[in-house]
């Protein structure tokens, strides 16, 4: 048989009075509601969700409680593990976050979204929101007061941010040459506008990875010169460059020495027949061979 859950919304006193704002109270019940549901979800190997969750009961005494209970989607199935399950797994989840900082199983991106939007109210408007889940054993209550609606916001905060490490890799850099100059240690060091995201990356040869661009005219260098640079590449994060040390240098053609489109385009390609009939007789003759 499943059992319920009691929230308490508790809003901020003014004048004795600790009524919460229709808004401040709808929402906190209906984000622990997604929440719910969303470790539901997670939990689920298909991800579906089998449980409704319904008011069962509400107390007209300050502060006011909401006492909601899981019940089945489908009438006649047994939901009561899966109940246990869910509450334990968020109740488990939201004292996690507020112990260790740490994002818990199951609570997905907009679950931390439902729990910062959830301890953001205590800190602007409510003074307090408890969630009783003493009906299920294993599973602790969680009560957020103002001071610990500030931890959690931050904790979240650094959860949802992830930090990445820097990283290195061989390959290659493709762009167009920026600046040429030294740097402080004497090292030849271009700056390179990447082709395809425009990011600019510091290139530098401790051997004679750049001596190709060194050889040539300064003219065709400030025009834009386009290359492709072979060597280490040095990461601050994934697909953000930091810089490139450079073993090998290609140089790409200017543009007035590639193929034009008179270059290409052969009027007299079909023989003079339209391109539906050259296709067909090509593959005529495919067939038949």
């Amino acid at each position: 048989m499943t059992k319920p859950i009691k929230i308490t919304v508790k809003g901020t006193e003014t004048d004795g009075d600790d009524s919460p704002t229709v808004e401040d109270l709808l929402s906190q019940v209906q984000d622990q509601v997604d929440i719910l549901k969303e470790v539901e979800g997670s939990l689920a190997k298909d991800q579906s969700k089998e449980i409704v969750w319904r008011v069962t009961n509400v107390t007209k005494n300050s502060p006011i409680s909401f006492e909601i209970t899981p019940f089945a989607k489908t009438h006649g199935m047994d939901i009561s593990n899966r109940a246990n399950d869910v509450v334990c797994a968020t109740a488990q989840g939201l004292q996690q976050i507020i112990e260790t900082g740490e994002r818990p199983m199951h609570f997905t991106d907009k679950v931390l979204k439902k729990v910062n939007g959830f301890s953001k109210r205590v800190t602007n408007g409510l003074s307090g929101t408890k969630i009783d889940f003493s009906r299920y054993e294993g599973a602790k209550s969680f009560e957020i007061t103002p001071k610990t609606a500030i931890q959690t916001v931050s904790k979240i905060e650094k959860i949802a941010r992830p930090i990445f490490k820097p990283y290195r890799e061989i390959g290659s850099v493709e762009g167009y040459v920026k600046t040429v100059g030294r740097d402080g240690f004497g090292r030849p060091v271009v700056t390179v506008t990447t082709r395809l995201d425009n990011q600019d990356v510091k290139c530098i040869s401790n051997d004679a990875g750049l001596d190709r661009i060194g050889h040539l005219e300064v003219g065709k260098v400030i025009k834009g010169l386009r290359v492709k640079l072979h060597g280490l590449i040095f990461y601050k994060a994934p697909a953000i460059l930091d810089h490139v040390e450079v073993e090998r240098t290609e140089t790409f053609p200017d543009a007035s020495q590639l193929p034009q489109l008179v270059d290409l385009v052969d009027p007299e390609f079909t023989g003079g027949k339209t391109s539906v009939d050259f296709i067909r007789e090509g593959r005529d003759i495919a067939q038949t061979h």
